[in-house]
C-alpha cells in the first residue's frame, strides 16, 4: 500500500514539473458571417499569424456546434439538422508557417438549392501540430482556435418580444425571446419614469 502511494506521487511530480512550451498564432477574423439569403456562393479569408519563434504547422478541419444546457458542445460535422459543414470548402487544409509569417485560408461557403430558412452554422478548427523536442517526452500538446460560421438563409428579420421584466437585486433582469429566423445582437437601455411629475428620473 505504502508502494502505490509512492508511485502515485512520483507521477503527479513528474507531470507537475516538465515544462510547457504552448505554440503561439492567432487567426483573424474571430468568426464569419454570410447572407445567403438571395446568395448561392460566398467567399471569405482568414488570416493565420504565427507569433512563435519556431515554424508552425497548421491543419484545419470542420466541426459542427451547438448548445446543450447552456454548455457549447462539438459533433462530427453533418450530424445536426442546422449544419453548414457540408456547403465549406476550406483552403488549404494544411500549411506550415515560418517564425511570425501569415498565411491566409479561402473559406468558400455553397449552400444548396433547397434548405430550411434558418441560420445554419459550423465550427472550423486551426490546429497546430505539435513537433516532438527534447522536452516534450511522451508529452505533445496541440493548440487549437475554432471560428464559428453563421450561414444566414432567411432574409433579415428583427422579430422579438419582451416575456418578463423585473428588478432582482438592484439590477433589471429582462427575458427576451428572439422570434426571427436570424440571430441578432441586442443591446439595452431603460428609462424611470415619474408618476407624479411625469419626469424621466434616470436613463
Amino acid at each position: 500500500m505504502i508502494m502505490k502511494k509512492a508511485i502515485i506521487i512520483f507521477v503527479l511530480i513528474l507531470c507537475v514539473s516538465l515544462p510547457l512550451f504552448p505554440v503561439q498564432f492567432l487567426v483573424s477574423p474571430p468568426k464569419i458571417e454570410a447572407d445567403m439569403s438571395g446568395k448561392s456562393l460566398v467567399t471569405d479569408s482568414i488570416i493565420v499569424m504565427n507569433r512563435d519563434t519556431t515554424n508552425l504547422t497548421i491543419k484545419c478541419y470542420l466541426k459542427d456546434w451547438g448548445y446543450k444546457n447552456g454548455k457549447k458542445f462539438f459533433v462530427f460535422p453533418g450530424s445536426l439538422k442546422l449544419s453548414a459543414s457540408k456547403w465549406i470548402t476550406v483552403n488549404p487544409l494544411q500549411f506550415e508557417l515560418l517564425p511570425y509569417e501569415k498565411g491566409v485560408v479561402r473559406i468558400t461557403v455553397q449552400k444548396p438549392e433547397s434548405v430550411d430558412k434558418f441560420e445554419h452554422r459550423s465550427m472550423i478548427f486551426f490546429e497546430s501540430i505539435a513537433k516532438p523536442t527534447k522536452y516534450s517526452r511522451s508529452f505533445l500538446f496541440n493548440a487549437r482556435i475554432g471560428v464559428p460560421v453563421y450561414v444566414e438563409t432567411a432574409p433579415k428579420s428583427f422579430d422579438g418580444y419582451i416575456t418578463s421584466m423585473n428588478v432582482e437585486n438592484n439590477s433589471i433582469k429582462v427575458t427576451y425571446v428572439n422570434s426571427s429566423a436570424n440571430r441578432l445582437y441586442l443591446n439595452g437601455s431603460y428609462s424611470i419614469v415619474s408618476n407624479v411629475k411625469n419626469d424621466t428620473v434616470k436613463t
